[in-house]
């Protein structure tokens, strides 16, 4: 009788992936979770780098496992690499959009004692705190989005971010105008233009009397604003750090002033551009053309396939340059703003953060303000 070969018992979950996938996944797992307990070091190092605290400090001491001299090094070095070297005159945030990057990055539980969530007002109050203690502005200004855009009459693709937010996040966003006017801060608000737009009049306004800006935001449009005295900082990580030309070149690969060729061409979020036109081949274009209107004027030269697509979407283009193109003469008024002085509300703060239900907030900001400092009260 013919002996037949034993069959080997197949994992059914080897038919769909790789020999030593479990290993795979584990070593994945485990990266994930050193990457994330070095974000937490990098975001509590930012205290470390303001106070100018040497490499034998304790607050360094708190990373698990411990860290040796070159990862201390790497970290305050990452820190520190992006302070400026002067205090600025005007901080300019983008409320919704630092909200929004807190309400869906970090967790706010419910105490016991009735709060309510409060993750993203709670993180936007942090970010600035943290922002204004490293740039150190005269003048402190959040802006916000208006309601009815010029932009999404133009095109009805066009969606407002406050259309897209929870309702959740919407309310916390509502209590960021009233909290901000509280604690001193200036409040702008256009109801046909966007907070870019805003940005875009305030460099107007610096490039004019030579006053610096840094304008806080998460829209990659911002990055055409970049100026010798005006600076971005965006959301990289954990940390809000200042964008510099290098970082345009890695993402869009042109410089900030091409940035908008760029997105007319390829599109970026309600911005349409062209069908099939990859963001990579769009700067190669205008790198080699100088600008979008001129690779237009010479289509001859380019294949046919290429052409083609160029030519039958061009309706596309106009449409993504007219709403990349940002309004310089939004209703914001920089001078008017250094004339006025607010003061801290102190009053003010504990019944708006009771009435809302906002007790880790009202913490927070009776730590960085305690009552010793109003002996008045």
């Amino acid at each position: 009788m013919l002996a037949l070969p034993k069959r080997e018992k197949v994992n059914p979950w080897s038919l769909y992936e790789p020999r030593n996938a479990s290993k795979t996944r584990r070593s994945r797992w485990v990266d994930y979770l050193l990457s994330s307990k070095q974000s937490v070091a990098i975001e509590a190092l930012q205290s470390v780098a303001e106070l100018k605290l040497d490499l034998d400090s304790d607050y360094l001491d708190f990373y698990d496992p411990p860290m040796d001299l070159i990862g201390k090094q790497k970290l305050l070095k990452e820190v520190q690499g992006v302070r400026p070297h002067k205090a600025v005159d005007f901080l300019l945030l983008d409320a919704a959009a630092i909200a929004h990057a807190h309400f869906f990055s970090t967790r706010d539980p419910v105490g016991t004692d009735g709060n309510v969530p409060a993750n993203g007002i709670l993180g936007f109050y942090i970010t600035a705190q943290r922002l204004i203690a490293r740039f150190k502005p005269s003048r402190i200004i959040v802006a916000f989005d208006g309601r009815k855009l010029a932009r999404a009459e133009i095109y009805q693709g066009y969606q407002s971010r406050w259309r897209r937010f929870n309702p959740e996040l919407r309310r916390q966003v509502g209590l960021i105008a009233p909290l901000s006017l509280k604690l001193g801060w200036h409040v702008c608000v256009s109801d046909r233009h966007e907070t870019i737009d805003l940005a875009a009049s305030a460099r107007r306004q610096c490039l004019l009397d030579e006053s610096s800006m840094i304008f806080v935001t998460q829209d990659k449009r911002a990055v055409m604003l970049l100026d010798k005295n005006v600076g971005v900082s965006m959301r990289s990580h954990v940390i809000w750090d200042l964008v510099t030309h290098l970082d345009v070149m890695e993402e869009f690969g042109v410089l900030p002033s091409k940035v908008a060729d760029v997105i007319a061409l390829s599109g970026e979020g309600n911005v349409p551009g062209i069908f099939r036109l990859g963001r990579k081949t769009a700067a190669n274009l205008v790198n080699e053309y100088g600008s979008a209107e001129r690779l237009y004027e010479n289509l001859k030269s380019l294949p046919e396939r290429l052409r083609e697509k160029l030519e039958t979407q061009k309706a596309a283009f106009e449409l993504g340059r007219t709403l990349t193109r940002l309004d310089d003469s939004a209703p914001i008024d920089l001078a008017k703003i250094s004339l006025e002085h607010r003061g801290f509300d102190r009053e003010g703060v504990e019944p708006f953060c009771t009435m809302h239900k906002l007790g880790n907030l009202l913490k927070r900001i009776d730590a960085d303000f305690p009552l010793e400092l109003f002996p008045e009260l």
